[in-house]
């Protein structure tokens, strides 16, 4: 997944790999120390998106502490391979969605991007979206026409019965 965004903020944080999660309550602190992997927390803003996204990106595949200082409130490229979520579960709730109000992206490679980038990025989601919307009219238009032909189906059979 591509993130295009404005870097907001970034943080060093550490991180227990999640092969050791299991583990945790029974490791001793030096255990845990080992563990930790130092990452950056980064905290980006697409266009037009009214809240910003967490990226976790490994220290060692981001750019140095400098480089990202430089690369606040500008446009940047993040590549990330999946993603983390503490999800919430209602009350008895058996299936259907759940809610995750913490999300975080597994980044692992940050790049700068310039204007013309960004301006080619917008222009390609303007033509993703009246593709979409050409699609979505299209899909409607053969649904509603199944429904129709199905519709008149069980009527004929309707008739044909009585």
């Amino acid at each position: 997944m591509q993130l295009t965004a404005m870097l907001m903020s970034y943080a060093p944080a550490d991180y227990l790999d999640l092969r050791l999660q299991d583990l945790r309550d029974q490791m001793t602190d030096q255990e845990l120390q080992r563990a930790m992997v130092p990452v950056w927390l980064l905290r980006v803003v697409e266009p037009g998106a009214e809240e910003a996204f967490t990226c976790r990106i490994n220290a060692d595949d981001a750019p140095k502490d400098t480089e990202l200082e430089a690369l606040l409130f500008e446009p940047v490229e993040v590549q990330c391979r999946g993603l983390a979520a503490k999800g919430f579960i209602r009350n008895g709730q058996t299936k259907g969605s759940v809610e995750a109000d913490n999300i975080t992206f597994q980044a692992f490679s940050l790049k700068p991007l310039g204007k013309d980038q960004v301006k080619g990025y917008n222009r390609l989601l303007q033509q993703k979206a009246k593709e979409e919307t050409a699609r979505k009219e299209n899909q409607r238009r053969r649904i509603d026409t199944l429904r129709k032909e199905i519709e008149a189906r069980i009527e004929a059979t309707k008739a044909k019965g009585k």
